[in-house]
């Protein structure tokens, strides 16, 4: 038991160290990790951008959408290392200008996979976006990751500049089934 306890200290570290990071290098922002009772918190920067999920799912975000996002997790990872995170300024505590969905250590150890980075519509072009970014990356590689992966969905070409402006190259083409009903082609692409 003593060694569970010890492997459940160390993983916990780890957890906090990565938001802690994360924090470290958005100083002007408010980093959190999102509950479920927490979900309005995000809710306008999921309906706010409204084109995002009609090209993505094909409806505009609801609640239900949200809970699966925080919920959501690829076969036996470890739930510990998802980061589903708020991003909040000061002057508006309880409303999220961004959410991203960090999964540390995959599609292995050594990388980390960006499910979702969503900027609140009334927020975009002051770069959050870019500024989220750049602090995942620096804290990944603080924590020992050395590569970042994420999904563009085909067709999405002001995300796809915006991650390549961001450092990101195309790393090859998946079909991908989003929210368990489009199959659709998703652009995976990597920043080390």
């Amino acid at each position: 038991m003593l060694i569970a306890c010890f492997h459940y200290t160390i993983e916990r570290a780890k957890v906090n160290n990565m938001l802690n990071e994360i924090q470290a290098f958005l100083p002007d922002y408010k980093v959190k990790r999102v509950t479920p009772e927490a979900l309005v918190q995000v809710a306008d920067a999921y309906t706010t951008n409204e084109s995002f999920f009609m090209l993505t799912q094909g409806r505009p975000a609801t609640r239900e959408d949200i809970a699966n996002d925080l919920a959501a997790l690829p076969p036996g990872f470890d739930a510990s290392q998802k980061y589903y995170l708020g991003v909040f300024e000061e002057a508006n505590p309880d409303s999220a200008v961004a959410v991203l969905d960090l999964l540390r250590g995959f599609p292995d150890e050594s990388s980390a996979w960006i499910g979702l980075l969503l900027v609140h519509g009334g927020c975009k072009r002051r770069g959050i976006g870019s500024a989220l970014t750049d602090a995942v990356w620096r804290a990944a590689k603080a924590v020992g990751v050395t590569s970042l992966r994420l999904g563009v969905v085909a067709g999405n070409d002001t995300a796809l500049a915006f991650w390549k402006s961001r450092g990101f190259n195309e790393l090859r083409r998946d079909k991908a089934m989003i929210n368990g009903s489009i199959d659709t082609e998703v652009i995976v692409m990597e920043r080390h």
